[in-house]
């Protein structure tokens, strides 16, 4: 348990059948109440279907604040969260009645999206709750689908421009049983893309691109400049 903090939700699992499908269990109506976080507001994602949590000098953004979640209830939130980039930090915040508490906000670890307008809680679940709950589902098989095999201790993020480089402090799980020593391993983010090979059967030719590639040309190549489908 961890009622000394407990945890603030601003965005789509103030929806109560999403958190509950992602917590696994059915919601107690009286364990949430609302709270505000000043300085802060709810928005939409562009050209997203989710919003983001920012920093808002004049904002105050309306969340559920959670004393009474459980050890369980953190590790399923995390694993959802982790899933888009997000982890917990430090807030605090002021209930209805106008008491500060210590509180915790779920954060991307980077700055992934541009933040749009104001975000409507009400437009985000007439729209899309539906479909986020399918997506949420098939996401939140993966928890139990086999046992622990790796402590996520810490992540950062060193590097981001075209591409990004995330540094992870881990433990898993030895052959001979037990867990390794925490290490340090670094991982290449990039982003995905689907290849797409235009083809002209009257001519009987295939469509593809020349360009110029850092990292043929970082490897020593004297032509740097590679024949490749669109992507």
């Amino acid at each position: 348990m961890n009622p000394q903090k407990g945890l603030v939700i601003f965005g789509t699992l103030r929806d109560p059948a999403l958190m509950a499908l992602v917590l696994g269990r059915d919601l107690d109506p009286y364990e949430s109440e609302w709270a505000v976080l000043t300085g802060h507001s709810v928005r939409w994602a562009k050209g997203q279907n989710f919003p983001l949590l920012v920093t808002d000098k004049a904002g105050a953004a309306k969340g559920l604040r959670f004393t009474r979640l459980s050890a369980q209830d953190y590790a399923r939130l995390d694993y959802y969260e982790g899933l888009f980039g997000y982890r917990r930090r430090d807030v605090g915040v002021m209930d209805a009645s106008g008491t500060w508490h210590k509180a915790e906000v779920y954060w991307p670890i980077a700055a992934q999206w541009e933040p749009g307008v104001l975000w409507d809680y009400d437009t985000w679940h007439r729209e899309f709750g539906a479909q986020n709950l399918i997506a949420a589902a098939d996401r939140m098989a993966g928890f139990d689908a086999a046992p622990e095999t790796v402590r996520h201790i810490a992540q950062r993020r060193v590097y981001e421009n075209f591409f990004a480089v995330d540094e992870y402090d881990l433990q898993f799980r030895k052959f001979a049983g037990g867990f390794s020593p925490t290490v340090e391993r670094a991982v290449f983010v990039g982003g995905q893309s689907a290849i797409v090979l235009p083809y002209d059967p009257v001519r009987d030719r295939v469509l593809v691109v020349e360009q110029f590639r850092a990292g043929a040309y970082g490897a020593g190549d004297d032509a740097p400049w590679t024949i490749e489908p669109i992507a």
